[in-house]
């Protein structure tokens, strides 16, 4: 996602939202804050040091080798231990314009929650 796409998803997003849920009048569904769309993963993530420093170790997969599993532009990605075990948490914008959080196992790229 280019950097204009991700400021503009970052700025106006929230005021779609808001204008959506003060117009009662549209039947058009709108997406909704990724906290309200996604039920809570109970998830701590890791620092940026601490995810590189998991990836030399090879205790998971590159983000880029994950990635390719997801369909839709990426918002955001954390590595992150969820349940005790280390997943990708990904905030996608899908194509038809919703946004939704995906968890990938770190280990094995395999989908943990595939989101709303």
């Amino acid at each position: 996602m280019s950097r204009i796409a991700s400021y503009v998803l970052t700025a106006f997003l929230p005021i779609a939202v808001q204008l959506t849920a003060a117009s009662a009048q549209t039947a058009t569904p709108v997406a909704q804050p990724v906290s309200a769309a996604a039920p809570k993963l109970n998830a701590t993530c890791l620092s940026s040091a601490a995810a590189q420093d998991a990836v030399v170790a090879g205790h998971v997969m590159r983000f880029a080798d994950v990635k390719r599993r997801i369909s839709g532009d990426i918002v955001k990605a954390d590595l992150c231990n969820t349940k005790g075990k280390l997943a990708y948490v990904v905030t996608v914008l899908t194509s038809d314009g919703m946004v939704k959080r995906v968890a990938l196992d770190a280990s094995s790229g395999e989908m943990i929650y595939g989101g709303k």
